[in-house]
């Protein structure tokens, strides 16, 4: 808690500049975004060793496995215990979960920076030579979403009244609040026609309503259009940090933030044909681990099939139903995972996609029985698993805003979640969500997926869509889920 004199001395202190001055923190920001920035300001600056060794120090925290890669899920937990190392826990963690919503921008700004010299799948990390830039966008972010929260609900003591949406009765009423954040295209608008003229350029979708994305998309743009050194910084023509994070010496492991020491693990393509991408959650990834051998063309695939299917096929007709492969599924994952609890968990997590990858798979060979697989078509239906659980996953992400135990998924996604979270599963290894740049390209996309128009996407209709988009751009993914691989016309052996 703050006293008044707190705030008037805050109010009144040293602008705080961050990456060597490219962009001051304006006086009007609120005291939460203010000791934000101030915790990472030191993380943005060049020159200094001491500068670097502390980008270092924070880098291997997160990159436990010295791949020199780190994923969000892994930077997470460094911005959480820098912050409750600099402020205390209750005052650190209260921030962390504050401006949690700006870190996804954070890291898809940065991801982006050197993709000349990435691997495939790369942009789905941030290298060391990128690390800078994205603890200086972090802040920046913030900034962003502190000013977007001043006029959202008007910054109500607990934000209980934010909806994560503008309007513009909202903006008309509280623009001059965000004028001194050191925005430029915020310090502009001087008279009610400039906010209704800013509003209507900031609406980007013409909907009549400011969403986050929208609303960084303008400031961004403001800074680019007058080449300011913060615009410079968004702009991607950037020379990066060319360090490279010191191997470690024989068995030592600086500890990781928050989780255990973990070994990032390359799958290899599902069916022959489908990658996972690198924003697809550890579950979804622990799942296909299971099971992914089951979908390959190889003799060893082969006799590990012919195997499980007749186990499941317990009558011999040669027919499997939906009942049955879900018992093999649980019995696999029970096995197979970390431990049988780990199994269980995945098999409840995943359960919604398996009918669908069950009629995929049936619906291959038009002779059979509709309601049972056959052996020949099995070795599809364990890579559709897969697939169709990846799909789920990216989800998930929209539905709730990601895979936690106590997400507020409801089943269908929304065009507001869409359009605040698309970026989330650009790189789930779908061609349907890459390349999407602007809320007006995401919205596209949701009326495309919106098949019923009744406004709001089911899982069926987002399976149907990254189905369809495989297929209409002729990926390898598209000829496995349109059944283009002959199924085995084996005859699988007897117990």
């Amino acid at each position: 808690l703050f006293t008044f004199k707190d705030i008037e001395v805050l109010t009144n202190m040293t602008t705080i500049e961050i990456a060597d001055g490219s962009f001051a923190l304006g006086n009007g920001a609120s005291i939460d975004v203010k000791d934000f920035v101030n915790s990472f300001r030191s993380y943005t600056l060049k020159g200094k060793e001491d500068y670097v060794k502390l980008r270092r120090d924070a880098f291997k925290s997160a990159d436990s496995n010295r791949s020199g890669y780190c994923s969000l899920a892994e930077l997470e937990p460094m911005i959480s215990q820098i912050l409750c190392e600099d402020l205390g826990k209750e005052r650190g963690q209260y921030l962390f979960e504050l401006f949690r919503k700006s870190y996804i921008r954070s890291f898809s700004a940065a991801a982006k920076l050197g993709t000349e010299d990435k691997v495939a799948s790369a942009d789905d990390y941030v290298k060391f030579s990128e690390f800078r830039m994205f603890l200086t966008y972090l802040c920046v972010y913030a900034v962003m979403y502190d000013a977007f929260s001043i006029i959202d609900g008007e910054l109500s003591d607990d934000r209980a009244d934010d909806d994560q949406r503008i309007e513009l009765s909202e903006w008309m009423k509280c623009f001059e609040a965000v004028k001194d954040y050191g925005f430029v295209g915020l310090e502009q608008i001087i008279t009610e026609d400039d906010a209704t003229n800013a509003f209507k350029k900031m609406d980007s979708d013409g909907h009549g309503k400011v969403l986050l994305i929208e609303w960084c998309e303008f400031i961004i743009e403001a800074e680019k259009h007058h080449d300011t050194s913060l615009g410079k910084l968004f702009s991607g023509d950037l020379k990066l940090t060319r360090l490279s994070t010191p191997k470690p010496r024989g068995k030592s492991r600086s500890k990781s933030i928050g989780k255990k020491e973990e070994k990032k693990v390359v799958l290899p393509k599902v069916g022959g044909a489908f990658l996972l991408g690198g924003s697809c959650s550890e579950d979804v990834k622990d799942f296909v681990a299971v099971l992914h051998a089951l979908s390959q063309k190889s003799d060893q695939g082969s006799d590990l099939r012919q195997k499980i299917f007749s186990s499941m096929d317990s009558n011999g007709n040669g027919d499997c139903s939906l009942a049955e492969a879900n018992g093999f599924l649980l019995s696999k994952l029970k096995s197979d995972a970390e431990s049988k609890e780990r199994g269980e968990y995945l098999y409840k997590r995943f359960y919604p996609s398996y009918i669908r990858a069950f009629n995929n798979a049936k619906a291959i060979d038009p002779t059979g029985d509709n309601d049972y697989i056959q052996f020949a078509e099995f070795r599809l239906f364990c890579a559709y698993i897969c697939v169709y659980a990846v799909m789920y996953d990216a989800f998930t992400f929209i539905d709730g805003m990601g895979p936690s135990a106590e997400r507020d998924e409801d089943k269908r996604l929304q065009k507001q979640e869409w359009l605040e979270r698309f970026a989330t599963v650009q790189n789930h290894g779908f061609v349907a969500f890459k390349g999407i740049k602007s809320v007006g390209e995401a919205t596209k996309v949701f009326e495309k997926m919106d098949a019923d128009k009744g406004g709001v996407i089911l899982l069926s209709e987002w399976c149907d869509h990254i189905k369809n988009e495989e297929i209409l751009h002729g990926t390898p993914t598209g000829r496995l889920l349109k059944g283009a691989s002959k199924p085995q016309k084996v005859t699988p052996k007897k117990k």
